[in-house]
């Protein structure tokens, strides 16, 4: 789920039987039929590009929703149209990684860098994945150019994602600074505000984790992670009707947890 609302927050996230090959290079694309009796011969580079772009947003809407396999389709159909066109390989990369078509996903970041080096939806698609193949220097690299980019409105999202990554590498103080740039954009951006909660819960920082956990269902529900945190929090400040109600919810809404089966065995 991590990597889920990386790629669609910023960046995306069944089933391979499509019947398209996934092992054909997109430079064959225009020497073979495989779309010529989907999509007419466009000599207009213009309207290439604009028939393109739609191509990408529907690969996104079935990546979303599925199936996979027209999201496969229609990401290949976009760079058909424009080999150039870096969200179309953005895509096409995002739905490879899913299908865990790894050197081809890592290929087609590549390829949307190559040609949408400032397109800030790029630089982030691309930190994302190599974040989650735990190439966090070089992930921080691409988040901080996506952050740099002066189109990029929604640069919590940047900040938060790479956060988040540095959280996951261990780097507890740098993710604290990343996640703290996000909440300064937006006090309410919810991936944050769980970035600063597991951060206090690492350190062992009741307090502040206390505070962050308030933030967090102002503007959310509980999950078994926030009332595990929840919890320990309490325990150890010692409210006992809170820990009380905290274990209530986790037993009731969310027997089948790992967090519940942790707490009915004294964890």
């Amino acid at each position: 789920m991590f990597y889920k609302s990386f790629v669609l927050s910023f960046l995306f996230l069944f089933l391979l039987g499509c019947g398209l090959s996934v092992d054909r290079p997109l430079s064959n694309f225009k020497n073979n039929n495989e779309f010529s009796n989907e999509i007419p011969n466009i000599t207009n580079n213009s309207t290439a590009r604009q028939k393109s772009t739609v191509f990408v947003k529907l690969a996104e809407v079935y990546f979303r929703k599925g199936p996979i396999s027209i999201a496969l389709k229609n990401a290949k159909k976009s760079i058909y149209l424009d080999v150039s066109n870096g969200e179309g390989y953005l895509i096409l990369a995002a739905i490879y990684s899913y299908l865990g078509v790894d050197n081809k996903a890592l290929l087609h970041y590549k390829e949307a860098i190559q040609y949408a080096p400032n397109n800030y939806k790029v630089n982030m698609g691309y930190a994302n994945y190599l974040c989650k193949i735990k190439k966090t220097e070089e992930a921080m690299g691409y988040y901080d150019k996506a952050i740099s980019i002066p189109l990029n409105q929604s640069r919590q999202y940047a900040y938060s994602n790479a956060g988040n990554c540095l959280l996951i590498d261990g780097d507890n103080e740098k993710a604290s600074l990343y996640l703290r740039k996000a909440l300064a954009i937006d006090e309410k951006f919810i991936p944050s505000l769980l970035g600063m909660l597991r951060i206090r819960m690492k350190q062992k920082n009741y307090y502040s984790g206390r505070a962050f956990l308030s933030r967090y269902l102002a503007v959310s529900k509980h999950t078994p992670e926030t009332l595990i945190s929840g919890i320990t929090i309490e325990k150890s400040l010692g409210d006992t009707a809170k820990v009380k109600k905290y274990t209530e919810i986790l037993q009731t809404k969310f027997a089948d947890s790992s967090q519940a089966r942790t707490i009915s065995n004294g964890g």
